[in-house]
């Protein structure tokens, strides 16, 4: 037994001797082993930051290049003018690809004023009142009401003023001159005269009675307008009729 186990222990140290001579560290003390580990991953660390370094310049290069070029080659449109003898501009210029690079140059008064207009005949144009019906257009109440207020106050203010100068001129504007001028008048006149009168006061005055009722929120249906435009058109010159003829 004991013969066995020195001849184990020999053949155990013969290996470990065999292993040691074989390694390339063999040699190297052990507290040496990781600060040569860390100085090649250091270098290794620094080669690839170099790396990535060199490809981020290469990029912002290529990147400038294209730009350079799209200022050169591709103008779409450009800014506003400046004042005085020369001002900035924005210029943007187009790729064929689509892609924009927006550069600064310099413009005179009168280059921005005619980009300006040139930028104008591009605009849309808003469509004509042709297209749309014409109870919109013409015989909208809104406008209507404006229309008859103008025509009452533009008769009243004409009225008040010439009543101011007529001594000046020795015209005769006092209420019984007026009314035996207008009685000397033929029947169809008076009542054109009448009318004329009588309609826009009859209109303004149902219309803004409409308004009022619009006032407390109600009657803004699409169908609740339409009708009511149409008995306020039919009202109106019915009472206009009236006031004309009837009294």
């Amino acid at each position: 037994m004991l013969a066995q186990r020195v001849g184990v222990a020999a053949l155990r140290r013969g290996a470990a001797a065999t292993a040691s001579k074989s390694s390339v560290f063999g040699h190297v003390p052990k507290v040496a082993l990781p600060t040569t580990t860390m100085t090649m991953t250091g270098l290794q660390h620094a080669r690839k930051k170099n790396k990535n370094t060199a490809k981020r310049k290469k990029a912002k290069a290529t990147s400038t290049t294209s730009a350079r070029l799209f200022h050169r080659q591709f103008l779409t449109s450009t800014g506003d003018g400046g004042g005085g003898g020369g001002g900035g501009g924005v210029v943007r210029r187009r790729n064929a690809n689509g892609h924009s690079a927006v550069a600064t140059a310099k413009l005179s008064q009168t280059d921005g004023h005619q980009i300006l207009v040139n930028q104008r005949l591009q605009r849309p144009i808003a469509p004509h009142l042709g297209i749309y019906k014409i109870e919109q257009t013409w015989l909208g109440h809104s406008a209507w009401t404006r229309i008859t207020g103008c025509t009452l106050s533009g008769v009243a203010y004409l009225y008040f003023t010439s009543y101011l100068v007529a001594p000046l001129f020795g015209w005769h504007l006092e209420s019984a001159s007026l009314a035996s001028a207008f009685g000397a008048l033929p029947f169809v006149v008076k009542g054109g005269v009448k009318f004329f009168l009588g309609f826009p006061f009859a209109y303004h005055f149902i219309n803004g009675l409409r308004h009022l009722w619009f006032d407390l929120g109600k009657g803004f249906a699409k169908a609740s307008i339409k009708r009511g435009e149409m008995v306020l058109w039919v009202s109106s010159i019915l009472s206009g009729l009236f006031l004309a003829f009837g009294l």
